[in-house]
């Protein structure tokens, strides 16, 4: 496979990620707040989990540098942390099942960690498509994708 068609793949891959990851915390953001009260929250409880999960993100997408540097693979990162941000939703949706004592308190662990992990990808996301698309391209490429993600999010 020759390097544009690396390159070509690639920024498919970054789309449908793009795509992928904005469906599922649309739907994620416009759920949330319904299932908590199904969980039988407090005011308090809904305020926590509407500002921990987003402080935790500013101090994880600050980190991501420093874990690329570590790992030395942004391919790598952003496969692990993908999948982990993916299948933290699994025990979200069964916590009354498996956590039956304090279901809100591990909601919001939960999603907390599913947006730290979303936020952590981005910037490393980023840096990546950056290497594939022209100084000339990026605006457009990066317009257009964010386009498409916001888009996804809101009719998700």
């Amino acid at each position: 496979m020759n390097t544009e068609s690396k390159i070509r793949k690639s920024l498919k891959y970054s789309l449908l990620e793009g795509f992928f990851g904005s469906l599922t915390s649309g739907f994620v953001s416009e759920y949330i707040t319904p299932y908590t009260l199904f969980l039988k929250a407090n005011l308090r409880q809904i305020g926590a989990l509407s500002a921990i999960p987003f402080l935790v993100s500013s101090v994880a997408q600050l980190k991501s540098a420093d874990l690329t540097e570590r790992l030395g693979s942004r391919k790598r990162i952003l496969i692990v942390f993908i999948l982990v941000h993916t299948f933290i939703l699994i025990p979200v949706i069964f916590i009354p099942r498996w956590f039956p004592y304090q279901p809100v308190i591990w909601l919001i662990v939960f999603i907390t960690l599913f947006t730290g992990f979303n936020t952590l990808t981005a910037p490393v996301n980023s840096a990546l498509v950056v290497e594939y698309v022209s100084k000339r391209r990026r605006g457009s490429y990066f317009g257009w994708r964010s386009r498409v993600t916001t888009l996804t999010a809101i009719c998700g």
